[in-house]
């Protein structure tokens, strides 16, 4: 599962998406990605979360976006330090709305 992405639509309407992505680091105190999520919601997003897989002292944060179909995922140290540069960190999101 770890390059995989999809959605679930309950019959009450609520949509579970997920999916992932691979940074690659810069040293900087982070980095950002545009992602775009496996359906758009079609009225609004009401939870959404990131999690890295690849270092434990990273930290994920995903902020949707006002079109409902994608997000900017923000990978960080933890502490505030900046990133290794050239590195690479494999991160999931997963996102609820309907």
């Amino acid at each position: 599962l770890q390059d995989t992405s999809g959605y679930q639509k309950l019959p009450s309407g609520i949509i579970f998406a997920w999916g992932s992505y691979t940074f690659t680091q810069t040293a900087a105190q982070y980095v950002s990605a545009t992602i775009t999520f496996p359906i758009t919601f079609p009225t609004k997003i009401v939870y959404a979360s990131g999690q890295n897989e690849t270092r434990a002292l990273h930290r994920v944060d995903v902020f949707p976006n006002a079109t409902r179909s994608g997000a900017t995922m923000y990978l960080s140290m933890a502490n505030g330090t900046n990133l290794a540069a050239n590195s690479q960190a494999s991160c999931r999101y997963f996102v609820v709305g309907y």
